[in-house]
């Protein structure tokens, strides 16, 4: 029967998709390595006996895993679990979740050490690459010249940017809004415009709608004119929050208004010119003439 039990777990170990080891603290190497360990880092059976799989650790991750194992052999733990770095036999680097647990005699005393190791790499390189990904987007964002203002679903500030704090005339940082009320600081700012309530009241609308809305403008009591845009955030019909950016235009109004003042000036002109002047496009045909023509 134990002969039986041993083939079924020989036959377990061997075939199991995680790395398995046995050590012993007055043994050199290996007493048990599976094929999934040596597939892994690279090393046969062989080879295995002559060297430990934590001798195989990459050196900027031995402090922890020092830390652990001293406290494994002080009988503070009996089993620790942490992400650390292998070096294979070809030099590369592998990430693993690796789990060691002491066996213990009547005494207390360690007679071996069991270790699963489990290949993370591709999931670790997806994690650091998607941090990354948010740092980029965060600093992005950071650096627009546009406020943002990024709420959850449940209209909690997600994110937002200095250019939002200095449009509203802020104090607080952009780190020191996240987690707080839409609603409450919509509240706040709109003391700075003419028409408090509208602000408000469109607010209430827009968020009711749930439709993307472009070019919303606002004017504040300084003078300034401000652009506000809406787009809801749907991700397989489910609600995931709200993006709101909003522009400063109020030099492009002014640039605006200028041109359109310019051009009434010499329309006024030129109808009340005694020259007679006629205008006509590229097809012949008339665009403008003036009374005098």
């Amino acid at each position: 029967l134990l002969e039986e039990q041993k083939l079924q777990l020989n036959i377990i170990i061997d075939n199991s998709p995680i790395g398995i080891s046995l050590s012993s603290d007055d043994k050199k190497g290996l007493l048990l390595a599976n094929n999934s360990l040596c597939s892994m880092l690279g090393y046969s059976v062989e080879e295995f006996k002559n060297i430990q799989v934590q001798d195989l650790t990459y050196p900027e991750d031995e402090e922890i895993s020092r830390v652990s194992r001293e406290k494994l052999f002080k009988g503070d733990i009996n089993t620790f679990t942490l992400e650390k770095r292998y070096i294979k036999k070809n030099g590369e680097l592998l990430w693993a979740k690796t789990t060691v647990t002491a066996v213990r005699n009547k005494s207390g005393e360690i007679n071996f050490q069991v270790a699963t190791i489990e290949d993370i790499t591709n999931e670790r390189l997806a994690k650091e690459q998607l941090i990354e990904s948010e740092n980029r987007l965060s600093s992005l964002i950071s650096n627009l010249d546009n406020g943002v203002l990024l709420e959850n679903e449940d209209r909690k500030i997600v994110l937002t940017n200095t250019k939002f704090c200095e449009l509203f005339n802020r104090t607080d940082s952009p780190e020191l809004l996240k987690g707080k009320n839409c609603s409450d600081i919509a509240e706040q700012n709109k003391q700075l415009f003419e028409d408090q309530e509208a602000f408000i009241r469109r607010i209430i609308e827009i968020d009711k709608s749930k439709i993307p809305v472009f070019g919303d403008e606002l004017i504040m009591l300084d003078g300034k004119v401000l652009e506000r845009d809406y787009i809801p955030i749907v991700k397989n019909d489910e609600s995931k929050g709200y993006l709101w950016t909003f522009t400063d235009v109020t030099l492009k109004r002014k640039y605006r208004k200028s041109l359109e003042d310019q051009k009434q000036k010499y329309s006024n002109i030129i109808a009340n010119i005694n020259l007679g002047l006629v205008e006509i496009d590229a097809d012949d045909k008339i665009l403008m003439v003036n009374q005098s023509f």
